[in-house]
């Protein structure tokens, strides 16, 4: 995902034979991303209060990962960055955390998504609510994919990738 990420203009995402979206890196995360995650890293003795006030301060926060030192959690992109950033800020200047990352959601998370979607069962697509996926491999509302060789913006050269 990283190197069609980095080497495409254009990405397909293909779901059991199907075309399900196909656009720019960049605005396939903006569409089908729906979180930050939010790394925390904290000394041993800190890591229920690092705990404890990040999910006060952020209530729809969910812990995705902890290991040892460190916490992840996804928030939702509703949640302000600079909020987010001055709030941390203050978590390590009050020494809560030793450091942290902030991220937005990857084309890997945005492929699984869309994955997800599918009903294999039924064969075919449903949608999440708020996703803005249509299903049976029909563009989201608003959207129409544009065909590999038809550049989004200028004469730059176009790559695409299947994924």
């Amino acid at each position: 995902m990283e190197e069609a990420e980095a080497c495409c203009t254009s990405i397909g995402i293909l779901v059991d034979g199907s075309i399900r979206c196909i656009d720019d890196p960049s605005s396939l995360k903006k569409r089908f991303g729906r979180s930050y995650s939010v790394s925390l890293f904290v000394d041993q003795h800190g890591e229920t209060t690092a705990e404890q006030m990040f999910t006060t301060k952020f209530p729809s926060a969910k812990l995705v990962d902890a290991s040892c030192a460190k916490r992840v959690y996804l928030l939702p992109t509703t949640v302000s960055i600079l909020s987010i950033f001055k709030t941390l800020e203050a978590f390590e200047r009050d020494a809560v955390v030793t450091s942290f990352l902030v991220g937005e959601t990857s084309l890997e998370d945005v492929f699984l998504r869309i994955t997800q979607q599918y009903d294999y069962s039924m064969g075919h697509a449903t949608t999440v609510a708020g996703s803005g996926a249509a299903p049976s491999g029909a563009a989201p509302s608003g959207a129409s994919p544009r065909p590999p060789d038809s550049p989004s913006s200028g004469a730059q050269p176009h790559n695409f990738a299947i994924v």
